[in-house]
């Protein structure tokens, strides 16, 4: 990670954070991908690239957070993984509540739909969807939180 030299307040950046900054606007928003799985990320990250959309990819909690941190307002939406190294992927959703509160969320999780989903029942721009999914799944999913992605 690196750290600017010229700003007391800078905070430490995941690499090519900086690059998507100044890559994004508003019509092709960031999406943030939380996802350990290699293949998985790599589907996931093609989905949204083929359609021209930047992607930034955190394979741990940790990463997720500062690219949050980073990337703030500039982000479109998340989908995250339940099963992350470091801390359930769906804690993630408190801290992106706390500074992006109309974020769509998508939580993958290869347990209970049902269980997860009751969590966030009262989170309108929370949706989660079982693993494996499909690309159509997840554009439908998307598409039903913010119609740019229909």
């Amino acid at each position: 990670m690196r750290q600017s030299t010229h700003d007391a307040n800078a905070i430490d950046r995941p690499p090519g954070a900086d690059a998507l900054l100044q890559d994004s606007s508003a019509a092709g928003a960031t999406i943030l991908v939380v996802e350990d799985e290699v293949l998985v990320s790599f589907f996931i990250r093609t989905l949204f690239e083929e359609r021209g959309l930047q992607v930034a990819v955190a394979a741990t909690a940790a990463e997720a957070l500062q690219l949050i941190e980073a990337l703030g307002s500039s982000l479109g939406a998340a989908i995250i993984d339940v099963g992350l190294p470091d801390t359930p992927g769906d804690q993630l959703v408190a801290p992106i509540r706390s500074a992006l509160p109309e974020l769509p969320v998508v939580i993958a999780t290869g347990f209970s739909e049902t269980e997860v989903g009751r969590r966030f029942q009262d989170d309108e721009r929370v949706r989660v969807i079982g693993k494996p999914f499909d690309a159509p799944l997840l554009w439908s999913v998307l598409a039903d939180l913010d119609p740019q992605f229909g």
